[in-house]
Formats: C-alpha cells, structure tokens, sequence
C-alpha cells in the first residue's frame, strides 16, 4: 500500500510538471521534462576494461567494453505509466554485478537530464545532478 501511495505521488507530481512545461515549451523540445539520458563510465583505473550490457523490457542495448574513462550513454524519454526502467549487467576482471541504472520511481526527481553513474573498484556511484555529490549506491560482490 505505501509503494502504491509512493508511486501516485510520483505520478501527481510528473503529471503537474509535464502539463505546465509542455504548455510553455511543447512537447519534444529543449527542456522536455520526461527525457533523461543515462551515463555509465569506467572509473576503475588504467588497464581495467570494464564489459557493460543494459537494456529495459522494451529494449536491450547490447553489449560495450569500456576502457579507462570512456563511458556508455542513452537517452530515452520517461513512459507515461512512471514505470520505466533499466538495468545494467557489468563485469571486469573477477568482479560482476547487476544492479537497476534507472527506475522511475526512485530516479525521476534526482537526476533531472543527467542519471550519471561512475563504477569504480569499490562500487558504483550516482551522481545526484541537483546536489553536486556522487552517492555509492552498489557494492561489488566479490
């Protein structure tokens, strides 16, 4: 019950946004209030190639292999369900994991355009776009 009440929030909340932004600016332009673009980089130092495969239910991105500081991104626009997500399998050396890269629910109110993440040796990291910080929000299982 209080993940349902959660997700209407979210959802009164998108729906307010969405109209007066698409009344002021029209839909698909600069400023659309439902497009994010999701960022994975390779922070783990020289020499460590990181394999990366994401996808959604709608979409599997395939698979890429980073080297140190490159990264992977994707834009998309939001559904207007509030249910979009996708996750990202990632290995490099002995290390892997999979973990959701964007969830509407927990995501839409904190990383604006920019869903960010760094993946570094002791875990991957969010950047909150609206706070300037990076948060660990996965540990490695080693």
């Amino acid at each position: 019950m209080i993940k349902f009440v959660k997700l209407s929030l979210a959802l009164l909340l998108w729906l307010l946004v969405a109209t007066s932004l698409l009344a002021s600016k029209g839909e698909g332009q600069e400023g659309d209030v439902m497009k994010r673009t999701v960022r994975v980089q390779n922070d783990l130092g020289s020499e460590i190639l990181l394999h990366v495969h994401c996808k959604s239910a709608d979409d599997d991105l395939g698979d890429h292999d980073l080297k140190n500081l490159e990264n992977f991104e994707w834009s998309f626009r939001n559904n207007w369900l509030g249910t979009t997500l996708f996750w990202c399998r990632m290995k490099w050396d002995n290390v892997e994991g999979a973990f959701d890269v964007y969830t509407f629910e927990r995501d839409f109110t904190l990383c604006g355009y920019k869903c960010w993440w760094s993946i570094r040796q002791d875990g991957a990291y969010f950047y909150h776009e609206f706070e300037n910080v990076w948060e660990k929000r996965y540990v490695w299982e080693k």
